[in-house]
């Protein structure tokens, strides 16, 4: 079983066999979830592919079960249904055991946030991943400042966004010190947590905060 698999599998199986822990039951919310992944992975999916095709980064032969689907691995379409899968249960099961609060915020931070993001995506510019992603960064707060989303506004929202960086970093470190997952240095700022590159850290904090939004925005609606 190659590399990235054994990674999917380890941050998928025990999320989904407490699913069905009586008191959270978290398989309940399966019709919110599946919506929100949907709705977010698929651009996300694209821009994976244009990435890939580009050679912004590209994965290793050796570390993937090679079933690809367009230019994209198997695991990694995988990638954008197992990791929200996961970081949803973690938030409800923060809620479960944490009473939800509201968290004042000022929303001009937001505005503030989105213009510096602004700015560093136009000084690299010439660095695809980086400028994407920053620019991508400065869509999400600016979008925050004009629609308000409620769940920003909540305790819970953000204690996840913490947590989250935990199996985030274990997870993201044996994908790129293999490497499973490599990255063109001329596309990128060049620094690195570990193994980790920097603009990872924006990628995932974007990645998870709209699969909530979408999440809450579902379940809601249900």
């Amino acid at each position: 079983m190659k590399t990235y698999f054994i990674i999917l599998i380890a941050s998928f199986i025990i999320p989904f066999i407490f699913s069905f822990e009586k008191q959270i039951y978290f398989i309940k919310n399966i019709k919110s979830v599946s919506k929100a992944i949907i709705f977010v992975a698929l651009p996300y999916l694209i821009w994976d592919e244009i990435f890939t095709l580009r050679k912004v980064w590209g994965f290793s032969d050796n570390r993937i079960v090679g079933l690809k689907i367009f230019n994209l691995p198997v695991e990694e379409i995988l990638f954008f249904v197992v990791v929200p899968y996961a970081l949803i249960f973690i938030y409800e099961v923060i809620n479960f055991y944490l009473q939800d609060k509201p968290v004042h915020t000022d929303r001009k931070i937001f505005l503030v946030i989105a213009f510096l993001f602004l700015i560093l995506s136009i000084l690299f510019n010439a660095r695809t991943y980086t400028f994407v992603q920053f620019l991508l960064t400065f869509l999400f707060f600016i979008s925050a400042y004009f629609f308000n989303w409620k769940i920003l506004n909540t305790k819970n929202f953000w204690i996840l966004v913490a947590v989250s960086y935990i199996p985030f970093f274990i997870v993201n470190y044996f994908l790129t010190s293999f490497p499973v997952v490599w990255y063109n240095e001329n596309e990128i700022i060049g620094l690195r947590i570990i193994t980790i590159p920097v603009e990872d850290f924006f990628y995932h904090f974007n990645l998870i905060s709209f699969y909530l939004i979408a999440y809450n925005y579902f379940k809601e609606k249900k």
